[in-house]
């Protein structure tokens, strides 16, 4: 019997479909594969209530832009920077980041 995969992991897929390489830890990766939709909300929720709700409201694959999107601009803001090759929380990116960020 398999089971249905979860919001975390169908979000980890397709954001990291969007860029081939992630900047992201491992570990906090895996994590957050382990997810269900409310599971990553309510990690979220007391940092970043935006994106919380943002989790709550759309599926992975919007929720995934999202973030990608954001992590785009940084890359492009810090070009040249070594600090923009550093692996970083996926979960802080979106709590202190991407929640500023979304409308």
């Amino acid at each position: 019997m398999q089971e249905d995969p979860t919001y975390g992991s169908q979000f980890i897929k397709h954001l990291t479909s969007l860029g081939r390489r992630t900047l992201f830890e491992y570990a906090d990766l895996q994590l957050i594969k382990e997810m269900s939709r409310q599971d990553l909300a309510r990690r979220l929720h007391a940092e970043c209530p935006q994106f919380s709700n943002l989790v709550l409201a759309e599926t992975p694959e919007v929720a995934a832009k999202a973030v990608h999107q954001k992590r785009l601009e940084i890359a492009s803001s810090s070009a040249g920077s070594s600090s923009a090759e550093l692996a970083f929380s996926a979960l802080e990116f979106m709590a202190h980041v991407v929640g500023s960020a979304v409308t």
